[in-house]
């Protein structure tokens, strides 16, 4: 494992000045407590830490995008067997050619996969080695006046949680490259073997985008804000597991930034008690009876709405009051 010398890695995280005063969290629970989407100043002390290992970043990303060749040349393949093979007339020589090429495509494939994951489990073991003894440093030089007006908790989670969140964005930002090349490429095949049919299969995309943009970083924060997710298996006067604090995940990146965000909470406490929710693979949705549709709406005045819905709707349109289209209402 690579070594760079504390002295130099501190160099390069603070150029020309001894390290400032951090000042770790806060009790919100905004996004801000996520810090900026994007941080040039960051990236840059970021890349102090990965630069020593660029080479090895450079042949992993040549490594995805050979897999991403092969994994966009296989059906390909498959499609040129088919239409060229199994037709009534072709030419049965292209089935040996192409299994030949299905085969080649395959080994590339696992090659190019496993060259990817070694540099970069590489790559993210030794930044994290490098990064964590540089914070350790710098924590030995701060005041003790910032050790005495700041928790444990939310000292360590930047020391070992954000570290470890650091080490996954290295694993899958080389990975996250394959992937929107392969998105592309996808696109290019589509358009490219039949433009209408490919424009169709792509209609939908714009409408997934701007979902992605602008209805999912809200929608999280509500989660979150519109109930108790330190109570289990209930909400109030509320018992039973229907009322449990539950995020059901589609895919690992989900299950992933779920995890981060429920851990960032409990050591930032902005909650008095540790949060319970459950993060669980996705299986089934269940419609609710008519019934309960728009329910606060047509009964608001039932005792049940009253006392129990009408507080938790009331703190929902004061948080998200810039996100209602009829706040006055």
């Amino acid at each position: 494992m690579s070594v760079i010398d504390d002295d130099e890695r501190e160099v390069a995280a603070f150029p020309g000045q001894r390290p400032p005063r951090a000042s770790v969290g806060s009790h919100r629970i905004e996004e801000e407590v996520f810090g900026k989407a994007y941080d040039p100043k960051t990236v840059r002390r970021i890349w102090a830490f990965v630069r020593p290992y660029r080479h090895k970043i450079y042949l992993s990303v040549l490594a995805v995008l050979i897999f991403t060749a092969t994994q966009l040349a296989i059906p390909l393949i498959i499609g040129w067997a088919i239409d060229g093979g199994m037709v009534a007339g072709g030419d049965p020589s292209t089935l040996l050619w192409a299994v030949l090429a299905f085969a080649i495509a395959v080994l590339f494939n696992f090659g190019a996969s496993y060259v990817q994951e070694m540099q970069v489990g590489q790559v993210a073991e030794n930044v994290l080695f490098d990064m964590r003894r540089a914070m350790f440093a710098q924590l030995q030089r701060v005041s003790l006046s910032f050790m005495d007006k700041t928790e444990v908790g939310r000292l360590m989670s930047r020391l070992q949680g954000d570290v470890n969140s650091m080490q996954e964005f290295l694993e899958t930002s080389v990975v996250s490259v394959g992937d929107i090349v392969l998105l592309g490429g996808i696109v290019v095949v589509l358009l490219s073997l039949d433009p209408w049919l490919g424009l169709l299969t792509l209609v939908t995309m714009p409408v997934l985008f701007v979902v992605r943009i602008f209805w999912l970083p809200p929608a999280k924060r509500a989660f979150w804000a519109a109930h108790d997710p330190t109570q289990l298996n209930r909400q109030g006067n509320d018992i039973g597991t229907q009322y449990r604090s539950a995020i059901f995940y589609h895919n690992e990146e989900q299950r992933r930034k779920a995890e981060e965000y429920k851990q960032r909470l409990n050591a930032e406490q902005v909650y008095d008690q540790p949060i319970v929710t459950e993060i669980t693979p996705f299986t089934a949705f269940y419609r609710a009876e008519d019934y309960h549709h728009d329910y606060f709406s047509r009964n608001g005045n039932e005792p049940y709405c009253a006392m129990v819905v009408r507080p938790k709707v009331e703190k929902f349109k004061k948080v998200f009051q810039d996100k209602l289209k009829n706040p006055g209402k």
